[in-house]
């Protein structure tokens, strides 16, 4: 049943999402001042919270929201300017913005597909070993390029269809691989804790990054886990007859011809990239956080870029208004003293743990948090608080960080991570496969993280500050 308004209707779904999003930002509105609760905390709460269910049940277009929540700030008198708006003098929204050019880029002039083709037609064409060419070939773009999801879906998609599947336990292997691969390898590149760092700058200070190796060294239990995520989606989904893809990517292959002048511009600047990356930036001589928002830019700049104003036009720019917004709830929030109150809070509770107990809670609220914030939004209202109290108990928030990053990663619903979500939205994976297929990724994360890598960040001093 819906209420038809004119303009559109409402759904009991629509009705729940909206008057939560008004009726707890008035509820806390309700709250008489009182100490250290004065007007400029309760507009701080009452605005971000709304924000983040905005954030979280996408009822208002998401650039609204980033654009609208900084202003406010600033009009009613919360923070200053300065203050809201420092986190675009950092380089992660540039990072972000790099990011998105570099993807752009690449799938339009068709070097990502052709290198995903290459790989699987190597590795074999059978079912199995198609899920293992889309694994090879996730990890490394992960790895080295960043955010490949949408490509990457695109690319799965089109294998399925090609293949005449459809809601039927081998799309769900091709689709769920192709989305595990795109996602997880990521979490152990020293870019992992990035977000988590710009939201907790205020609190932590400025955090040096790992190094390209040691980061996938100090992270190395999760390679096991991606691999038994990969092994689990063979067994779950093994294919009812005989699949074999051969002839389709070599139909592809040769259809694709010779590299373009744009794909030879793309893989230059893609290759110099990753030798920067590497390398720390040439060994320190330039800036590695600032070379990563700017060399993937390249690719887009005259002459020397393999893009052009179509690519500028499909850049996301709504994307970094939203990280960025994000990174100013917890700029704003240290500047109120807001994360010296969760550490009072939260300490009486926390002190005298091991470390063990508090990753454990650190791991629960991030997946609890889950089902009603989005990752980004899970950064921004905890990476402060939680980074406050890991330094508290004298733990390197860097763990802290890089254990956020892949706890934001485990759900059960579709909703719950947006770029899982573009997997599914193709809308041939079917609902109950999804959720076996991420409630045993979930499953093999809890193992794999406390039993190997949190004892495996111990024995090499990872830990302790």
């Amino acid at each position: 049943m819906s209420i038809d308004f004119g303009k559109g209707k409402w759904t009991k779904v629509d009705w729940a999402k909206n008057l939560t999003t008004i009726g707890i930002p008035l509820i806390l509105f309700l709250i008489p001042c009182s100490g250290i609760y004065d007007m400029q905390m309760k507009l701080f709460f009452v605005s971000t919270v709304m924000a983040v269910l905005c954030f979280a049940f996408e009822n208002v277009p998401q650039a609204t929201v980033a654009i609208t929540l900084p202003l406010f700030w600033i009009f009613f008198g919360v923070a200053p300017a300065d203050t809201v708006f420092a986190p675009w003098t950092q380089y992660i929204p540039w990072y972000v913005l790099g990011g998105v050019v570099m993807a752009v880029v690449l799938e339009d002039t068709g070097l990502l597909k052709r290198i995903a083709f290459f790989c699987i037609e190597k590795v074999g064409c059978t079912y199995n070993r198609i899920l293992i060419g889309i694994a090879i070939t996730g990890f490394f773009c992960a790895i080295f390029i960043g955010d490949v999801s949408l490509p990457i879906a695109a690319l799965c998609y089109g294998l399925c269809k090609s293949l005449g599947l459809h809601r039927c336990k081998e799309a769900a292997g091709i689709m769920m691989v192709g989305a595990i691969s795109a996602l997880v390898p990521g979490m152990m590149t020293f870019q992992a804790p990035i977000m988590s760092m710009a939201f907790a700058i205020d609190v932590t200070g400025p955090l040096e990054l790992l190094g390209f190796f040691e980061s996938l060294y100090m992270n190395l239990p999760l390679l096991l886990w991606y691999i038994l995520c990969v092994a689990a989606a063979m067994l779950m989904f093994k294919p009812s007859r005989p699949i074999n893809g051969k002839e389709y990517f070599r139909e592809e292959l040769r259809a694709m011809g010779k590299l373009s002048l744009a794909e030879k511009k793309a893989a230059a600047i893609l290759i110099f990239y990753l030798v920067f990356l590497i390398s720390q930036g040439f060994g320190g001589v330039l800036s590695l956080e600032w070379g990563m928002a700017f060399i993937p830019v390249l690719t887009i700049a005259p002459v020397i870029g393999a893009g052009g104003k179509e690519q500028v036009a499909k850049i996301q720019y709504d994307f970094v208004l939203f990280v960025t917004a994000c990174m100013a709830i917890g700029t704003v929030a240290v500047y109120l003293g807001i994360g010296d109150l969760l550490v009072d809070a939260v300490m009486p509770i926390l002190e005298g743990t091991s470390h063990q107990v508090f990753f454990l809670a650190a791991w629960l609220i991030c997946v609890i948090s889950n089902f009603v914030m989005t990752p980004i939004g899970i950064y921004a209202a905890f990476s402060m608080p939680l980074a406050t109290v890991a330094q508290a108990l004298g733990i390197d928030p860097m763990a802290v960080f890089y254990l956020m990053e892949a706890s934001t990663d485990q759900i059960i619903f579709p909703y719950e991570h947006g770029l899982y979500m573009f997997f599914f939205a193709f809308g041939i994976v079917r609902m109950k496969d999804f959720m076996k297929m991420m409630g045993t990724k979930m499953v093999l994360h809890f193992v794999i993280t406390f039993l190997l890598l949190i004892p495996w960040w111990n024995f090499n001093h990872f830990i302790f500050a």
